[in-house]
């Protein structure tokens, strides 16, 4: 996966994808609920992320994308709308 401009600042991130670029990484961890009612519950972590590390800024952006699809589709089973 190469970095293209949609992980480029004001280029298509959300809001998750901004907390990684400020340093942060996601650590996959799934809700401690059985239920989303309250939001997913997210571990995060404090490993710096070197932006000129390009192998590990990848290897975040790739949980990011994991994590994403995993409530998308818990979203869907709860039957709750998709933001």
């Amino acid at each position: 996966m190469d970095i293209e401009k949609k992980h480029i600042p004001g280029w298509g991130l959300d809001a998750l994808d901004c907390l990684l670029l400020l340093g942060f990484r996601i650590v996959k961890e799934m809700p401690k609920t059985g239920s989303l009612l309250g939001g997913p519950d997210y571990r995060l972590c404090g490993a710096k992320v070197d932006g000129s590390q390009k192998e590990a800024v990848v290897h975040c952006l790739e949980e990011v994308d994991e994590a994403k699809e995993y409530y998308i589709k818990r979203l869907i089973q709860e039957g709750k709308r998709l933001p």
